[in-house]
């Protein structure tokens, strides 16, 4: 049942803010939302939230809560334990199984194995908990205080809340604003800009809490017990506070115990922050009680036990922690000790001296026996560098990121890095580069790139320097594209020690560098790849010879070799799942390129969906977008563009919650080549535009080619073969200039689009030479799709110069290919042109046949663009919609045969058609005639007949 606004007790002139909660709670209905609470300290963020929870668990929802401290900052995965506090085991047991380690090893639930758990797959673990969730009801998940959120925390829940679709999950936060303490200490990601990143801004919403109104702050210090004076002594009051409650009530109780007399009009102690009223409450407590309190302060789980062990475990201790609960300072609760106020607690931190504040960190770490929170304590006890507290940080952030807390590993790592002794200028590169890794990792690439930047800063010439090289080169690709990392990789390469694993890395990842965005995949290309599968042998490293299988497959089909089945088996055989590498080297990814190009669809497509799969249950998400745009252009070829959109939506998102511009440029140019056929095209266009920008700037060449492509594909349906032309003629003259040779290779792709462009445009002695070129190989390779396209793109040729019989020859050579292929769209596109020379030749009636099979075909896959073409040159034939619903002679030429009980191949081989155009007709007979079966076609023929 819902409750309205004043039916919330405890809450003094707060009416509008709690409407907007419950319209925040209504608005969950219809998926993700937020709603942010900010304001100043005190003014009362955290009793809004605490009634709107309560508000969601009356509506019987789930609710998830936690409300982190500034001392739990640092620890990783500290709220992410709260949240999930409460959750019932049901809501754990459809995870997989990598995703349920992950996450119980995360929250210490288990030990960590050999290798540590991936921090995407904890986030993906977090993500499947709150949809399993919102089966039975709406998940509201609240957080006090978000900017002390904790950074492991912080970023799985923003993964989790990014990638919520219609699920009913809520986000209510509170937020620090202006000069607030966390604002102020560079809290984490939990900041009001931060969360605004995590939704759509249509799903989010904010609450700014203001100052409360003189009749409501009267009500509220009545009934607190405040200020019992006059009106006019009220009015002062609140004039004094600036309307924040919670101040008004500190100021209240200071005057209070103050006794002494004072007239109106005399200064009242207006603070300018809680710092004075922190110390006047302070004042009561004894020196012992100021010692407990700060230890509570500093502890991130600060437990009655803890803190009197830290400080001492003796009567004065005890006697502490008394008079801290008696001045309503701490509060102890079933065990744990807290602050009576969060803003307590971190003004209390700051106002201790530094000594102070070492002194408590020391007693802490002597205190807790857990190893981080112990280590923690001990940096932030050091007064300088430490070389063994620096090693303990170092070893410390490798159990967190084994343990796939890689936010929390970085940042220990980073501890350990400022703790090293200068004199000590090995362990600093080192850890300097440790740390560069770790924060590459948590995907903070600029954080990493001023670790690794310094460390080679520091560095001399060798091994460790190239090191540095090689992962900064990986920092740059990702955040900048790979133009920008090559020069670092050649100079990694020439201080990289012979023979070493590091050697034959730097050697791959040039070889992948070089064939991606500048020579192909050719002799530079190969010469850096023969170069790392010698020392990868030698070494007897299975995954990178596994991986160096699978480039030279590609390379040896790319310079006309044909397809390599004993490198794919040799790539396929040594592939090691545990070793986790870059997407776009992975060995099922490169294979399938070569197996798409090839015109084995089903073949590449298993590949991908088993990569997708297995990088979907290891919360792989950063690195989809690589894989994501291979499954578009993959579905896009077989005609299944509503797959192909899925995945590029779902790429797209990923792209832009990793923040990368070269992710970005790979699901630029994967959406514009679905959307040139699938529309709208005004979208395809600025996708592809966008592709092509990012692919120039990143040195991404395929974004580059599939951006142009796409473009030349919307000037096409469009009637524009100019604009076609225009768009790949760079593209056309930099792909044949690197040496490539099988027309089925994905960067030779675009090419028959352009010579049918050129066609279109009546520039025939261009368009002739690239034919030649496109027909000899696709013969000599048997490449299908080649086949299919160099003859579709000679009837228009042969057309164009009035040689009729010719270009219906070459059109009867490209049905027969299409015929091996998988491929409807393409299939759909010959017919579109077989149409166009049918009517140039003047047979109308052929023409019709094929426009018509065209668009029903572009119909039915959802190629909004090209069916409105083929209904343009239907016009230009004088077939209107309404005439074309008819069947045209060779749709009943095959429904008469079907009735009578011939099967497809039958009628096929009767008729001297390809089977697959016997299917489309087939299709069209049965969505004219309104039948779905081949049992209703009998009988509507059969009265159709009868009729006739």
């Amino acid at each position: 049942m819902k409750r309205s606004a004043g039916d919330v007790a405890g809450l003094y002139g707060r009416t509008d803010e709690l409407n907007r909660i419950m319209h925040f709670l209504d608005s969950v209905a219809g998926g993700p939302a937020a709603l942010l609470i900010g304001g100043p300290p005190g003014i009362g963020k955290t009793t809004l939230w605490a009634a709107g929870m309560e508000m969601a668990r009356g509506r019987g929802w789930s609710v998830l809560s936690c409300r982190p401290v500034q001392s739990e900052a640092p620890l990783s995965f500290s709220a992410l334990g709260d949240l999930l506090d409460s959750v019932p085991e049901t809501a754990f047991a459809g995870l997989p199984g990598p995703q349920r380690h992950a996450l119980d090893v995360a929250l210490l639930r288990a030990e960590p194995g050999p290798d540590p758990p991936d921090q995407r797959a904890v986030a993906v673990a977090l993500l499947g908990v709150m949809r399993a969730l919102t089966q039975t009801a709406p998940v509201l998940v609240g957080v006090d205080d978000a900017g002390w959120l904790d950074r492991s925390s912080a970023v799985v829940l923003e993964y989790a809340v990014r990638r919520l679709a219609a699920q009913p999950v809520g986000l209510l936060a509170t937020v620090p604003s202006g000069d607030s303490p966390s604002t102020a200490a560079g809290g984490a990601p939990g900041t009001a800009e931060s969360l605004r990143r995590w939704l759509p801004p249509e799903a989010l919403d904010s609450v700014d809490v203001g100052p409360i109104s003189l009749d409501a702050l009267a009500t509220l210090l009545r009934d607190k017990g405040g200020l019992q004076g006059s009106w006019p002594e009220v009015v002062e009051l609140c004039e004094a506070s600036g309307g924040n409650p919670y101040f008004a009530l500190e100021l209240a109780a200071a005057l209070g115990a103050s006794g002494e007399r004072r007239t109106r009009g005399q200064p009242l102690p207006v603070p300018e922050s809680l710092q004075p009223l922190v110390q006047r409450r302070l004042r009561g407590l004894t020196p012992s009680g100021r010692e407990v309190a700060l230890a509570v302060a500093a502890s991130a789980h600060p437990t009655v036990d803890l803190i009197l062990t830290a400080c001492g475990n003796d009567q004065a201790a005890h006697d502490g922690l008394d008079s801290a609960e008696a001045a309503g300072v701490l509060e102890a609760v079933g065990g744990q000790v807290r602050f009576t106020h969060p803003m307590l607690r971190s003004l209390h931190y700051s106002s201790a001296t530094e000594r102070q504040r070492r002194r408590a960190h020391q007693r802490l770490a002597d205190a807790t026996a857990v190893a981080e929170e112990r280590v923690r304590h001990l940096a932030l006890a050091a007064a300088g560098p430490d070389e063994r507290i620096a090693g303990e940080l170092a070893a410390a952030a490798q159990v967190a990121a084994r343990r796939g807390a890689t936010v929390a590993a970085a940042e220990l790592a980073d501890l350990a890095h400022q703790l090293t002794p200068p004199a000590l200028a090995k362990a600093r590169i080192e850890r300097l580069v440790e740390a560069g890794r770790l924060h590459l990792a948590a995907f903070d690439p600029g954080g990493a790139r001023k670790l690794l930047e310094a460390a080679i800063e520091l560095c001399d010439a060798g091994q460790v320097r190239a090191a540095a090289l090689h992962d900064l080169a990986r920092v740059i690709a990702y955040s900048e594209g790979l133009f920008a990392c090559r020069s670092l990789l050649v100079q990694a390469r020439g201080e990289a020690a012979a023979g070493s694993s590091l050697k034959a890395l730097v050697h791959r990842d040039l070889g992948f560098v070089t064939g991606l965005a500048t020579d192909g995949f050719t002799e530079p290309a190969r010469a850096e790849f023969m170069a790392a599968r010698e020392i990868a042998e030698r070494r007897a490293d299975k995954a990178l010879i596994s991986q160096l299988a699978a480039f030279d497959a590609m390379t040896e089909f790319v310079i006309g070799n044909g397809l390599r089945r004993d490198l794919i088996e040799r790539a396929l055989t040594n592939r090691d799942p545990a070793v986790r590498i870059e997407m776009e080297m992975r060995p099922r990814v490169v294979l399938s390129h070569v197996l798409r190009s090839a015109d084995d669809l089903a073949g590449a497509r298993a590949l991908l969906t088993e990569e997708y799969a297995e990088a979907t249950e290891q919360g792989a998400e950063t690195d989809l977008p690589f894989l994501l745009m291979h499954l578009v252009v993959l579905e896009t070829w077989a005609g299944n563009l509503e797959a192909a959109q899925m995945y590029a939506q779902r790429g797209y998102r990923v792209a832009l919650a990793a923040d990368s511009a070269t992710l970005r440029a790979c699901m630029h140019c994967a959406r514009a080549i679905t959307w040139a056929f699938r529309g709208p095209l005004e979208d395809a266009r600025t996708e592809a535009e966008a592709a092509i920008d990012a692919g120039l700037r990143t040195g991404v060449y395929y974004a580059l080619l599939l951006g142009c492509h796409a473009l030349t594909l919307v000037e096409l349906v469009s009637g524009n073969p100019a604009g076609g032309r225009a768009s790949l003629a760079a593209v056309v003259d930099a792909t044949a200039q690197r040496g490539m040779v099988d027309p089925g290779f994905m960067a030779l792709r675009p090419v028959p689009d352009y010579i049918e462009s050129l066609i279109r445009l009546g520039d025939l002695a261009a368009a002739e030479p690239l034919l030649e070129s496109l027909s000899e190989r696709a013969r000599r390779l048997d490449r299908a799709w080649a086949l299919a396209t160099a003859g579709r793109c000679q009837a228009l040729l042969m057309s164009a110069r009035g040689d009729h019989e010719a270009a219906s020859a070459a059109l009867a050579q490209a049905f027969a290919a299409h015929e091996r292929l998988e491929m409807p769209l393409e299939l759909a596109r010959t017919h579109l042109v077989a149409g166009d020379v049918a009517r140039r030749a003047r047979r109308r009636v052929d023409a019709r046949e094929h426009v018509e099979t065209a668009r029903a075909a572009f119909a039915s896959l959802g190629a909004v663009p090209w069916a409105q073409r083929a209904e343009m040159e239907l016009a230009r034939l004088g077939a209107t919609r309404s005439a074309s619903r008819d069947l045209t002679p060779a749709e009943r030429r095959v429904a008469d045969l079907v009735a009578s009980g011939r099967t497809n191949r039958e009628v096929a081989t009767e008729l001297y058609m390809g089977l697959r155009t016997v299917e489309t007709h087939l299709s069209a007979v049965y969505r004219k005639l309104g039948v779905r079966s081949r049992s209703e076609l009998v009988r509507t023929w059969a009265r159709r007949s009868d009729g006739d």
